[in-house]
């Protein structure tokens, strides 16, 4: 009874997740709400920080620049390697300016650069009303232009002829939201995360919560906190929590205006968010709550708290790829459902003993051998979701990760390819290997995609939770199918974690121990034996999958059984 219950119940979990996928063409929005927590309470002091994102570094920071008549984007980097940066400190008197982390690692990607040239457009007609808000909040802005501390340590300044005195720092490499700094003649910055006719500050309240005193970071010099050790320290707050459980909240001004907005009414929209990958997969995320606290030494060690709660939805397209990779796995799957039907009859009769009937048993049909070729047309998306399995992904890449539709089915389909080739290698070497890990290992890597937000809040992994995406949509529609086995496209289609790339790679690699162990010649017999008869398919004198004890043993079999099966079978191996 187990083993019947196992063999149906793989087959049919595998059909359930493939065809996930058709879901797609009668629902095409899916939505969900979700809680999320990365980082420690900065109630629990300092600790070295995981993971890259919200570091304020040179070659993730934009500036806008004069071109012409308009405002263009350009990648901090750049701007301050080339005429338009001017030196006008280097003895670390003035504090006018804003410090970043030294970086010369990423290009600022086609996309990103699309979006922030609208970011500078925007902020150039709405600068004016931008500087009234912080009039109105007590800073004494630099109205001018921006002044950049190139590095941690620098005692240089730079100052950036006809540019914005805005500063836009994205969250992670090459994202497309950001929050943006204007540095103050006082040596404190003003911080802001829209950059549109909303301003959106945040204030630390003091005596109404007994947490509010962790941080003292606000101001300093060159916009960052120095401590009395001479210590510098980057700090970022921002908050919608309506429990104050940080003593932080914001405040919103309308920069047409000149007016703050009344939050406790409905003039206070939740931040929403949209990212795409491809045209088949959009995803838009609103955060109902949320406390978001960074504070870093320039060397990642300080204080990272970052938890929302966020209604999420996807949106996904069904296409002909879909379409033809769903019709040679149909085909397939109905072939493994014929083999177990036939294989229970002959239990029932008594004729042989119950065994695992797994993937094993399509080893000799056409289908399963041709299913590489059949594949071939999704096979560069099926191996992008793959490596997107077990990541909470920031960026483009998050449309992808939250597409339960394309990353479940895309595992079944990964495996099968995996598991058709070795079947292949193991014919072309004469070997029978065992085809007994395919469920495992299947059901290994859907519990570690769904379970990828508590993997994330683990620390068992070089990142703070949050992983930025390194292949953007743009990039991997030119991606070559043949980068996966040539370059690292793998390795940074998993976002460059190691870690969760190794451990991908170690459980494929579990399943060739069987093939391995297989002795290298199968020796020939002259007689089929009954089980074979049951399926089918001669199994016992060629290569590849399905090694179960049933094969060793010859029973008599009926006739209905046989039958049953006969038909579906256009070749035998051996």
């Amino acid at each position: 009874m187990m083993i019947r219950a196992y063999n149906w119940g793989l087959g049919g979990f595998l059909v359930v997740i493939l065809f996930a996928q058709v879901f797609g063409i009668f629902y095409t929005s899916v939505n969900s709400k979700q809680y999320l927590s990365f980082g420690q309470s900065p109630l629990n002091g300092l600790h070295s920080i995981d993971g890259y994102n919200d570091e304020p570094y040179s070659d993730r920071m934009i500036a806008c620049v004069l071109h012409g008549h308009q405002y263009k984007p350009i990648q901090l980097n750049e701007a301050l390697a080339s005429s338009k940066s001017v030196v006008v400190d280097v003895a670390s008197v003035a504090i006018n300016g804003y410090r970043v982390c030294s970086r010369d690692q990423i290009q600022l990607e086609s996309l990103a650069y699309t979006r922030y040239a609208s970011v500078c457009n925007d902020l150039s007609s709405t600068l004016e009303g931008i500087f009234n808000s912080c009039t109105m909040l007590g800073y004494n802005v630099a109205r001018d232009t921006l002044r950049i501390v190139d590095d941690v340590e620098s005692s240089t300044m730079k100052l950036l002829i006809n540019s914005l005195p805005v500063l836009i720092m994205p969250f992670w490499d090459n994202g497309i939201y950001a929050r943006y700094a204007i540095p103050g003649w006082d040596g404190r910055k003003y911080n802001n995360e829209d950059e549109s006719s909303t301003i959106l500050y945040a204030i630390r309240t003091r005596g109404k919560n007994p947490g509010v005193d962790w941080a003292p970071w606000w101001g300093g010099k060159n916009g960052w906190y120095e401590d009395p050790s001479g210590m510098k320290w980057y700090s970022y707050m921002g908050s919608a929590d309506p429990q104050l459980t940080y003593g932080i909240r914001l405040r919103h001004f309308d920069t047409m205006t000149n007016l703050e907005l009344d939050c406790k009414s409905a003039e206070c929209n939740p931040s929403l968010r949209t990212e795409s990958w491809g045209v088949s997969v959009s995803f838009t995320e609103v955060t109902e709550m949320v406390n978001s606290i960074a504070a870093s030494n320039g060397h990642r060690f300080g204080l990272f708290l970052f938890e929302a709660l966020q209604i999420r939805s996807v949106i996904s397209k069904y296409s002909i790829d879909i379409l033809v990779s769903n019709m040679s796995l149909g085909l397939l799957l109905f072939r493994w459902s014929i083999s177990i039907v036939a294989f229970q009859e002959s239990v029932k009769a008594g004729v042989t003993e119950p065994t695992v009937l797994g993937i094993g048993c399509l080893s000799s049909s056409r289908c399963f051998s041709c299913l590489p070729l059949m594949l071939l047309p999704r096979l560069k998306t099926t191996f992008a979701a793959f490596f997107t399995v077990g990541c909470q992904f920031e960026g483009e890449q998050k449309a992808m990760a939250e597409a339960w539709f394309v990353i479940y089915p895309a595992i079944g389909e990964f495996l099968l390819f995996y598991f058709s080739l070795l079947s292949l290698v193991a014919k072309l070497s004469s070997r029978r290997m065992s085809d007994v890990l395919f469920g495992p290992t299947m059901v290994f890597f859907y519990l570690m995609h769904n379970l990828r937000f508590s993997l994330a809040q683990t620390g068992w992994f070089e990142f703070d939770g949050r992983i930025a995406t390194v292949v953007s949509s743009e990039a991997f529609e030119k991606m070559a199918l043949l980068d996966f086995f040539t370059t690292d496209a793998a390795l940074r289609m998993n976002g460059n974690t190691k870690s969760l790339f190794l451990t991908k790679i170690i459980v494929l690699g579990l399943n060739l121990i069987s093939f391995f162990w297989a002795k290298r010649s199968i020796p020939h017999s002259t007689t089929i034996l009954e089980v074979e008869k049951s399926v089918a398919i001669q199994a016992c004198n060629v290569g590849g999958l399905g090694r179960p004890f049933s094969y060793h043993q010859n029973y008599a079999i009926s006739r209905r059984s046989r039958k049953c099966l006969a038909f579906c079978n256009n070749d035998t191996a051996g």
